[in-house]
């Protein structure tokens, strides 16, 4: 099924990109960073565990994800609603298949990767990388098949920026996971950004001024709020109702600021606490962050329209993407640095700028 919607050569290339992936990683982790193996070790034994808490989650947001891709189809693992077969002896062959796949396409090649780099000490990371992935399955089967049994809640569709808006956010609430899966994507993407600078000596500038740098970022990578509030519908879900792509668009930006501004403005705050930053500081990375989300969907809307989950697979639009992007994140992360030094205008101006550019790509952007 896999090779089916990949294209078969590209998935049998998968497995290298991975090994690619661990062998870079695990080299700029040894010599390029102030860590060593150990780190290494535990690094491994938590990708184990999180692969496998992604892997079991048949109950949480991949039943979606597998819908959306597949249509209404009957997926094997759930065959005992159908078919005179045991529950249980599906879910173990499902363990079982789930341990031979990932050990041949993630595992192993992860493992390689780790192991050219620094030798057999890294083996028992490799040891906690295996066991976590066994352990994160089974909890999230048995966390899968708790949360069936938590009530229900119902949403209105009625708000104040149209029906909708209301829809996507309700979407959005009412999918396994709800706004809790969009949290934890963030929190990936900022956990990585925050690990690199603190323990990669060539990123440490950006803790010259860690909260408005920290607000630029975390308005670029907010495109995954956009990415999620595409993931539930397509354009011709809405056929039969007297309304156009266009504004299905325009509800679908209007929904990533409503989801995306209070996500990141608590990222920003907790930032602001740990780094007992002022006032002032806590408000120009309020306002970077804001500047960078308005852009960064304009952007996204201008580049994808309403399927970025599939069009920025498309090379040739990830790199427009990540060109047009760097016109302006890069100019202000460089000025965020030196802002102490008397380029508080500079760096409100491009914020503007960008600000603006971001709202003139997101009213030309098309379905």
């Amino acid at each position: 099924m896999h090779s089916e919607i990949f294209n078969g050569r590209s998935f049998a290339m998968f497995p290298l990109t991975i090994f690619l992936i661990s062998f870079i990683g695990s080299y700029g982790l040894i010599e390029l960073s102030t860590l060593g193996a150990n780190t290494l070790t535990q690094i491994l034994g938590f990708l184990g565990l999180f692969m496998g808490l992604s892997v079991g989650a048949i109950g949480f947001w991949s039943r979606d994800a597998m819908k959306n891709i597949l249509g209404s189809y009957n997926l094997l693992v759930y065959s005992s609603r159908t078919l005179p077969l045991s529950r249980r002896k599906l879910l173990l062959s499902f363990l079982l298949m789930n341990i031979i796949y990932y050990t041949v396409f993630f595992l192993a090649p992860l493992s390689i990767g780790a192991i050219l780099v620094s030798g057999l000490s890294v083996f028992y990371g490799i040891g906690l990388l295996f066991g976590g992935f066994i352990a994160g399955v089974l909890a999230a089967i048995v966390l899968s098949n708790l949360s069936t049994k938590v009530p229900g809640y119902s949403i209105s569709y009625s708000n104040r920026f149209g029906p909708l808006v209301g829809k996507n956010i309700v979407d959005i609430m009412r999918s396994t996971g709800g706004i809790l899966k969009v949290f934890f994507s963030l929190t990936v993407l900022t956990g990585l950004y925050w690990f690199i600078v603190l323990y990669f000596p060539f990123a440490s500038y950006f803790l010259q001024n860690p909260l408005i740098s920290f607000g630029v970022l975390i308005g670029t990578v907010s495109l995954t709020v956009y990415n999620w509030i595409n993931r539930f519908d397509d354009a011709k879900d809405y056929i039969y109702l007297p309304i156009d792509s266009k504004m299905v668009l325009r509800a679908k930006q209007k929904s990533f600021l409503l989801v995306s501004v209070p996500l990141t403005s608590t990222f920003l705050f907790g930032a602001f606490l740990f780094y007992s930053g002022s006032y002032i500081e806590i408000i120009l990375s309020l306002t970077a962050s804001l500047s960078t989300q308005i852009y960064t969907v304009g952007l996204g809307s201008y580049l994808t329209g309403l399927k970025p989950n599939y069009r920025l697979f498309n090379p040739k639009v990830f790199l427009k993407y990540l060109g047009a992007n760097s016109i302006f994140i890069l100019p202000l992360l460089m000025i965020s640095l030196f802002i102490e030094n008397g380029f508080y205008l500079e760096f409100l101006g491009l914020l503007g700028l960008t600000a603006f550019i971001g709202f003139v790509l997101a009213k030309t952007a098309k379905p």
